[in-house]
């Protein structure tokens, strides 16, 4: 299989003329393109609905998160979709590494809706089968579709009805659509596996009281399906990735593969670099292009292709002659190297087709030593010793350096790499001592902060650089606790939190000990520990319970109210969850303060959103079970590690299993109790006794002998 994407133009015209649903498609065939070349008053002929409707304009290049990017024009006039094209149409724009031209726009109606209208809808192939994927809230905020969306996974053989879309799918969709979207999908299935698509996205799909709305398409087809689909794809194009140009030297190639029984493929990827390869076989095309960017060349890896399948000499030779030709534009300072290889023959004639080679090098050979090539040479199959032989020779007659190798070289050894003298290892700890000198081990390690210098550093950032970019208590805590700076957003939640989290009233357990121990005459220090250690699983320390088992919950897929269940019948708390005092009527404004914060700040919140789902469940059997503070701050700061951009998957799991987030409260409480034991103290409170009418006495009767 070779999935090739294609156009969201060409992508909505296949969809538009074959699915088959009884959703009512909207605005079917309503789109037209525009590039520098563009005859406006032609396009208004061809489209008179672009000067009565609103209209949307973007790029169509194969970008991702056009919205994101700015690239997307909405609710325009026509005379502002011309405005807004004018700083960008033909113009380079910088796409995350890559830049390159817009030169491909597509115009299509304006759709009013709201974000409740709009969906997710996804399908790929995997080797199991195909994966369909569905999610409530679609849009650019989406976020993490593999993690939030539901999946189901439809056989080889097997076929998608609506009921099992509804059942699977469709578990938080609106009611009075779910036959809608049901009925869609499973026409977008079946259009999918007709047309053999290997991906289709669309997203948002927004759906009306008027009908259904395909807004922005990315899609993928098998390529080789061409055989099979050319009656209904028609000549279809295959653009290539944004800021990667159509060179005609590969429609060349591509032309050359057409017109033969052979397989020539090229694809230019770097036309600077340094690094060539001209190789036999697609499999070894592959493995050898996955070896030099192993290697550490994938900056000046320069092209990618194939010659396989018996080529004739004739085309060998125009194949070499192409390569040969666009790595000698331009003069590189280390000089360029190419890299002849393959796998070993089954039955191509080696030394045929290095014929071809040979006379491309012949041709070529003064660019060649102008441009300081240097020729590596690695093959095995039928006759290819005499291959070799020739290409040696070609080697010693034009002057151009030609190393040849066989089978028994193994492919990472043709080009030597400069040898690099050792490392100076310290002298062992008994002959340092001996020689009188002396190497002495660490006695342990540290990775937040170094005093050593001139001035104080917190994770690499000097202490002056901390207050010059004022970060706060949130940043210092970022660089200490997590050795990286962390988003503006973040540092202000941590911050939040340690607000709220500062002190809860004298009741509790913590400050309650911090107190008495203030009322004995205990110091500051002795009186803090003392509200610490009652700091676990009832109080305060449910923050990592909490994080843990609803990010299990969560990971695993089960639902909201199989999560309940499960723990309700395992007789287990959900920690997090309850409070002694505040309830659904009585809500903890702590919690909503956080809530409002961080529903407008984070980029994702699928565990928040997660824990919810369960609190609507927990707070219908009893009005108290409500998602409290130490379990929203537990959810929301899992959110914060996995979606903030600074951390790993694993990095994020590692600080919730070592106990960083009952840290947030241990910090956030301290504060609350060393005020307790000042406010005692200034108060000149006595020692505390406990009254006896608040003691329940519970002894055993007398026992007399």
């Amino acid at each position: 299989m070779s999935a090739k994407a294609i156009s969201e133009q060409t992508g909505k015209e296949l969809l538009y003329k074959y699915i088959c649903t009884t959703s009512a498609i909207q605005n079917r065939f309503k789109y037209a393109r525009v590039t520098p070349d563009t005859d406006w008053a032609r396009l208004l002929q061809d489209h008179p609905w672009l000067l009565s409707q609103s209209l949307v304009v973007k790029p169509d290049q194969l970008i991702k998160r056009r919205g994101k990017l700015g690239l997307v024009g909405v609710n325009l006039t026509l005379d502002g979709v011309k405005s807004w094209l004018k700083p960008r149409l033909g113009q380079e724009a910088a796409v995350g590494k890559a830049r390159g031209f817009l030169k491909n726009f597509l115009i299509e109606p304006f759709v009013p809706h709201s974000q409740a209208e709009e969906f997710y809808v996804c399908i790929y192939a995997t080797r199991e089968g195909d994966y369909v994927l569905f999610h409530h809230e679609g849009g650019m905020d989406v976020g993490d579709v593999d993690t939030k969306a539901q999946k189901l996974l439809v056989g080889v053989d097997e076929k998608l009805n609506p009921e099992d879309i509804k059942k699977h799918l469709l578990g938080h969709a609106p009611g009075n659509k779910k036959d809608i979207l049901a009925s869609f999908i499973s026409g977008l299935f079946n259009f999918y596996e007709d047309l053999y698509f290997t991906y289709l996205e669309i997203n948002p799909l927004v759906v009306t009281t008027d009908g259904v709305y395909v807004l922005d398409l990315a899609a993928k087809v098998d390529a080789t399906a061409d055989y099979i689909c050319k009656v209904k794809w028609g000549d279809i194009e295959f653009p290539p990735p944004f800021g990667r140009e159509a060179y005609p030297e590969e429609a060349y190639i591509a032309d050359l593969d057409a017109k033969s029984g052979a397989s020539l493929k090229l694809t230019l990827l770097n036309p600077k670099g340094r690094i060539w390869t001209m190789v036999a076989g697609g499999g070894a095309s592959v493995v050898y292009s996955d070896t030099i960017c192993d290697l550490g060349g994938v900056n000046e890896l320069a092209n990618y292709g194939e010659y396989s399948g018996a080529p004739s000499e004739q085309q060998t030779y125009d194949y070499a002659k192409t390569i040969l030709s666009l790595m000698t534009r331009e003069k590189h300072p280390e000089g360029k190297i190419l890299i002849i290889g393959g796998s070993i023959a089954n039955f191509t004639n080696v030394a045929a087709t290095f014929k071809g080679i040979v006379r491309a090098i012949r041709d070529y050979q003064g660019p060649l030593k102008e441009h300081e090539v240097t020729i590596f040479v690695r093959r095995g199959g039928p006759n290819y010793q005499e291959g070799l032989r020739v290409m040696g020779e070609v080697g010693k007659t034009t002057g151009i350096p030609i190393h040849v190798f066989g089978t028994e070289t193994h492919m990472t050894a043709i080009v030597p790499a400069q040898e690099v003298p050792p490392p100076t290892v310290p002298m062992d700890y008994s002959w340092a001592r001996e020689l009188g000198l002396i190497r002495k081990p660490a006695s342990f390690m540290t990775s937040i902060c170094d005093e050593r210098g001139q001035e104080l550093i917190y994770a690499g950032m000097p202490i002056t650089e901390v207050f010059k970019e004022e970060m706060g208590i949130g940043g210092v805590l970022g660089l200490l606790w997590f050795q990286r700076r962390l988003p503006k957003y973040s540092c202000q939640f941590i911050e939040m939190c340690l607000m709220v989290t500062a002190d809860h009233g004298p009741a509790v357990s913590g400050a309650h000990n911090t107190i008495i121990c203030a009322r004995a005459g205990k110091d500051l220090v002795s009186s803090l520990t003392s509200g610490l250690l009652t700091i676990g699983d009832r109080f305060g320390g449910a923050l990592d319970a909490a994080a843990k088992m609803f990010s299990k919950a969560f990971d695993s897929g089960i639902i909201p109210m199989e999560f309940v269940n499960k723990m309700k019948k395992e007789g287990k708390l959900i920690m997090g969850i309850g409070h002694r005092v505040k309830s659904i009527n009585n809500p903890d404004m702590r919690v909503q303060i956080l809530k409002d914060y961080v529903k407008q700040h984070f980029p994702a919140t699928p565990l928040l959103d997660y824990a919810l789902e369960v609190e609507k469940i927990t707070t219908s059997k009893k009005p108290n079970l409500i998602l409290n503070v130490d379990g929203f701050i537990g959810v929301a700061f899992v959110d914060m590690l996995r979606n903030c951009g600074s951390f790993t998957r694993e990095e994020a799991d590692e600080y919730i299993d070592i106990g960083a987030l009952n840290g947030i409260f241990v910090l956030g409480r301290s504060m609350g109790f060393i005020g307790h034991y000042l406010d005692q103290k200034r108060l000149k409170q006595g020692l505390y006794r406990h009254p006896w009418d608040d003691i329940s006495y519970v002894l055993p009767e007398h026992m007399s002998m």
